[in-house]
């Protein structure tokens, strides 16, 4: 039995924040109350979105972005964006677009460890900064949106 070969390094990486995208949401107090009255459950919402941005013969570039918001929509509205930088590994495999991608979604979990934490740990300070609501905190792994 042969061992896949793969062309992502995980084992160096370097990460960069790209952006931090941040509303509070206010709502009428009628809203409130009509949510409240018709029993309205409202539901804290994560979702995580990743792509390749970029890569060359030695190296990939992958946008990570996870946002946190609530519905119906009210509260807040969070998107962080990293840029998550990793080797590329020499060997026998073509480094083209198709087989990076490949690669990312059967090894996502994996590959976005390191940004997922960032993650998580940047939406739960920035969340804690307000006195009125609880600190929002998001898993530190990938979340499947499906």
């Amino acid at each position: 039995m042969h061992k896949e070969e793969h062309l992502i390094d995980i084992t160096n990486f370097r990460i960069k924040l790209k952006r931090v995208d941040f509303s509070d949401i206010e709502i009428s107090d009628e809203e409130f109350q009509r949510i409240e009255k018709e029993n309205i459950d409202i539901f804290s919402k994560s979702e995580d979105e990743y792509e390749i941005a970029d890569f060359s013969n030695k190296d990939i570039e992958i946008y990570f972005t996870r946002k946190k918001y609530f519905e119906p929509r009210f509260i807040f509205n969070l998107e962080v964006t990293f840029s998550l930088f990793y080797n590329i590994k020499k060997g026998d495999k073509d480094i083209t677009l198709s087989n990076l991608k490949q690669e990312l979604e059967k090894r996502k979990k994996e590959i976005l460890m390191p940004v997922t934490s960032k993650a998580s740990l940047l939406i739960g300070n920035i969340t804690n900064m307000d006195t009125e609501n609880p600190p929002e905190i998001t898993y530190p792994y990938l979340i499947d949106n499906e």
